[in-house]
């Protein structure tokens, strides 16, 4: 079983983008606060990179921006592509199913014939 599921806050704005099939997708960050402190009192943050395809994409790239709180379902995955340089490069992300709008009253789910593409997320 592959699910996970993050409440947190747009670390910036998303990015959307197509891929060669035509299908929406968009990429942000999300800012997870863990439950613990550093030695300084201060919370820890995760930085988790998100993907979301299709109409949830184009929701997301339409309706989220900076600082915006969203709850999201998906799963992982591992990305690979070749830098510039040409060196392998590879990320844990998420791939949303399902994003909520927590600052408003918004929800959008992606359905069964709308999976993801392969390893469409690179950089």
């Amino acid at each position: 079983m592959n699910n996970v599921s993050l409440v947190g806050r747009l670390a910036g704005d998303p990015g959307l983008r197509y891929t060669e099939g035509g299908t929406a997708l968009a990429g942000f960050v999300l800012a997870v606060d863990r439950p613990y402190t550093d030695e300084n009192g201060e919370k820890e943050v995760e930085f988790i990179k998100i993907v979301a395809f299709g109409k949830v994409g184009e929701a997301c790239a339409k309706y989220l921006s900076k600082g915006r709180r969203v709850g999201v379902g998906g799963s992982l995955r591992t990305a690979r592509w070749q830098g510039e340089d040409g060196r392998s490069r590879q990320r844990v992300e998420v791939v949303a199913r399902m994003v909520e709008f927590l600052d408003g009253k918004h929800r959008y789910e992606q359905n069964a014939n709308e999976e993801n593409e392969g390893s469409e997320s690179n950089g």
